[in-house]
This record gives structure tokens, C-alpha cells and sequence, in this order.
């Protein structure tokens, strides 16, 4: 009997090898393979725009003529990465999809299911920057490329700045025309809070903030934030001027104080040659440190000193005289933050004229030819 029961079991073993070999196909004709498809994949972690934010992960796009496929395409800050597979519910204990082994970079490409999260395994992305990530389910791999971060904007907020906390006219930084990652701000600021909206008129657009909140101006890492889900700030604590940079290859910023940070001096108004284009302001010629020359003719009119050049900003710093309506005889200037209030000197009689400007001493001379 126990002879008869071997032969049984060899024959259908035998059979199911013939059917499994049969075709082309690993599968018996008819039925197919069966492999879980995701309903949605979600982002968190401080690499990701939702930070850790469990309640509101970062959604993956979900390829619409593959299943399996889901795709992110955006910025990534330097941090850690997983991929849970719920939102809205606040529950750190939900389905993961990770690495498979703790700390892995963006080349490693298997990823594994992990139930209950655990183990706690997360990507780690080294370098800040625009990323490509696609992810197959079915393959249960992930692919990372990277880029890095070009901005059309960039802007300043807070009490620091003149704009205050209005959203709607954040001071905009000047993007350098030889380098598409670098924005400057040379000018005055409070001592008080930043940030660094993307956009201007809504309180929901993306940032670049400092990587913790507080942070002070010798915090050099940039970390970029969507929708401004973290409300990171610089604080500074003292009121004067600043030359700031930012580079977005780098994800960098650099404060420096700086009683005059300003690439020039500038001449516009009716006694002007640039006349009222703010645009494009007449130069002044930079003779030494802090001392700046013109050398030309003048109209009769008015004549005031703004300290940026290209931006068509009627709202920038200006140097100015103490009082509105003085003369070619008045030798003092000053500062003045937002070009308010608007005093501008009056040139009397047109001519060739000789104007020296020293901006440490904070004077002015005016020597008609």
C-alpha cells in the first residue's frame, strides 16, 4: 500500500513538472500570476517635502498605464527617506515599503515590504537637490537621479525686513546673471526673523529655510520646504546692513555684516542722464573703497542716489540728502532704507559737474566745471 502511494505522488509530481515546463509561460495556461498592487505610496522623512509629518505623507504619482509604477519628481533635501503606504491616520505601526538595509544611498535599488514598520530601515539622501524617483512595485525596485535646484525667484520675509510679514511684497534678491544658482541681497535689515518664500502672494508656497528653527547667521545649510509645511527662521540680532548669498547647487546661504554692502552707486532723477529710469540708473565710478565719482554734465532738477541697478525697484536703498530740496552746497548725506522718505538733492543750473561721494563719512561734494 505505502509502494502504491509513492508512485501516486511521483506521477503527479512528474505531471506538474510537465505543465510547468509546458509553453513559454511559468504559469499553468489560464491562471496568472498573482502580485499585490498598491492602492498609493507616500513620502516622509526630513528628505521629504512632508518632513515627518505621519499624518500628511508626501503622495508618489501613481503611473496611470502601469500599476506598479509610481513616480516623484521635485526637490529632496539631504536627510533620511521611507515610503509608507496609508495617510491620514497618524499611525507610525502602518505597512512600509524600505530599503533593505538601514541607511542605504540612492543607488541602492531593492526596496522590501516591511509590515508594522519594522525594522525602521530608511534611504538616506546624501546631497540636497531635484530628484527623479521611480518606483516598481512589481520589480520592487527604485531608481534615484538627481539635479540640482534652479530658482526663478527668490525672496525675503519678516520682521527683519522691510517687507514685514507681508506675503504679498516680500523683498526680492537678485538673481546673478553669470550664475543661475546664486541670489544676493545687499542691504539694511532689522534685528528679527527670515525666511525665504519662492513665491510671492500666498503663505502655502515653497521655502528655503534654515535646516532648524532659530537658527543664527552662521548657519550655512539651506534645506528647501514645500507648501511650507515647516516654518523654519533665521534670526538675527542685530539691525544694519547685510550682504546675503544663496546658492542652490550648494543648498547654502552666507550673511555677512557689512555697514555698506552695496556693488555701487548709482545717479537718477530729471538732473540725471538716466533721467527717471530707475531700470537703468547712471553709474558712478568706483575711485577707492567707500569713495565713488561721476564726471559729466547735469541738468537742472532733481538728483537722488539709489544702491541697485536692474531691478526696476523704486523701493530700494537710497542715498539721499539730510533734508528734501538741497542744494549743491549741502555735503551731508544719508541711508535711507526703502528709499522712504523720498528727499533728493536740487541741482539749480545744468552744467559739467565733478560729484564725489564718500560713503564712510557719509558726504557729498558737488564741483560745478
Amino acid at each position: 500500500m505505502g509502494t502504491i502511494k509513492r508512485l501516486v505522488i511521483m506521477c503527479v509530481a512528474f505531471i506538474g513538472f510537465f505543465i510547468s515546463i509546458d509553453g513559454k509561460n511559468n504559469h499553468v495556461d489560464g491562471v496568472k500570476e498573482i502580485k499585490e498592487v498598491f492602492e498609493n505610496v507616500y513620502m516622509v522623512g526630513d528628505a521629504s517635502p512632508a518632513g515627518w509629518d505621519i499624518t500628511n505623507p508626501y503622495p508618489m504619482r501613481k503611473s496611470s498605464s502601469d500599476p506598479h509604477v509610481f513616480t516623484y519628481s521635485g526637490f529632496l533635501n539631504a536627510g533620511e527617506l521611507k515610503l509608507p503606504l496609508e495617510s491620514g491616520t497618524g499611525n507610525w505601526d502602518c505597512n512600509y515599503l524600505m530599503p533593505v538595509q538601514n541607511g542605504a544611498g540612492i543607488n541602492s535599488k531593492h526596496v522590501m515590504f516591511v509590515s508594522k514598520g519594522n525594522p525602521d530601515n530608511k534611504w538616506v539622501i546624501s546631497k540636497a537637490g531635484i530628484y527623479s524617483v521611480t518606483l516598481n512595485t512589481d520589480k520592487m525596485e527604485i531608481k534615484f537621479e538627481r539635479g540640482d535646484l534652479i530658482c526663478d525667484n527668490i525672496y525675503m520675509i519678516g520682521d527683519a525686513t522691510a517687507a514685514a510679514w507681508d506675503i504679498s511684497k516680500p523683498m526680492a534678491m537678485r538673481k546673478n546673471p553669470a550664475n543661475p544658482y546664486e541670489f544676493v541681497f545687499a542691504g539694511q535689515l532689522n534685528a528679527g526673523e527670515l525666511k525665504l518664500p519662492l513665491a510671492k502672494g500666498n503663505w502655502d508656497c515653497d521655502y528655503l529655510m534654515p535646516t532648524e528653527n532659530g537658527a543664527g547667521m552662521k548657519k550655512k545649510d539651506l534645506m528647501y520646504v514645500s507648501q511650507g509645511k515647516i516654518d523654519n527662521k533665521w534670526i538675527l540680532t542685530e539691525s544694519g546692513g547685510y550682504r546675503i548669498t544663496v546658492d542652490t547647487k550648494k543648498m547654502s546661504v552666507k550673511f555677512e555684516r557689512d555697514d555698506f554692502p552695496y556693488d555701487g552707486v548709482y545717479m537718477i532723477g530729471s538732473a540725471s542722464p538716466a533721467e527717471w529710469n530707475i531700470s537703468s540708473p547712471t553709474p558712478m565710478v568706483k575711485a577707492k573703497t567707500g569713495i565713488y565719482t561721476y564726471e559729466g554734465h547735469l541738468n537742472a532738477g532733481e538728483l537722488k542716489f539709489p544702491l541697485e541697478t536692474g531691478t526696476a525697484n523704486w523701493d530700494c536703498d537710497y542715498l539721499m540728502p539730510i533734508v528734501g530740496g538741497a542744494g549743491i552746497e549741502e555735503t551731508r548725506i544719508q541711508l535711507v532704507a526703502g528709499g522712504n522718505p523720498d528727499n533728493k538733492f536740487w541741482i539749480r543750473e545744468g552744467g559739467d559737474y565733478k560729484v564725489t561721494l564718500d560713503t564712510k563719512a557719509m558726504s557729498i561734494k558737488f564741483e560745478k566745471k
